[in-house]
C-alpha cells in the first residue's frame, strides 16, 4: 500500500530525525487521517536500520488499541521480527507493546 504524501514526509522525517539522535517523535492527525499507518510503517523502517529496538505505542481507546496491534501483525510480512503484544505483562522477547493510556 502506498502512503499518502503527508505520511510519506513525516516518516522520512522521523528516520531522519532518529538516524540525528531524536529518541521520541509524536505524530498528531485528525481521525482517519492514517496515524497507524504512518507509525507502522516509521517504526518497521526504524527498526530494520537498527535504530530502535523497542516500539511503545499509547492510544485512547481499546478499539484503537486493537487496530495497531493488527497493523503491527501485518506489518511482520516486511519485518518477521516484529513480536507485538497489548498485555500488561509484557513479554520479555516483545519489541512492540501497544497499550491505552486511559
Amino acid at each position: 500500500m502506498k502512503l499518502r504524501k503527508w505520511q510519506a514526509k513525516a516518516t522520512e522525517t522521523a528516520v531522519i530525525n532518529c538516524s540525528k539522535g531524536r529518541k521520541l517523535f509524536v505524530t498528531e492527525a485528525c481521525t482517519g487521517a492514517g496515524k497507524t499507518r504512518h507509525g507502522v510503517e516509521t517504526a518497521v523502517e526504524l527498526m530494520k536500520s537498527k535504530s530502535i529496538d523497542l516500539v511503545i505505542v499509547l492510544t485512547p481507546s481499546i478499539a484503537t488499541r486493537s487496530g495497531w496491534k493488527d497493523a503491527f501483525n501485518k506489518a511482520r510480512a516486511s519485518l518477521p521480527e516484529i513480536r507485538v503484544t497489548d498485555d500488561n505483562e509484557f513479554p520479555v522477547d516483545t519489541n512492540v507493546w501497544v497499550t491505552t493510556y486511559s
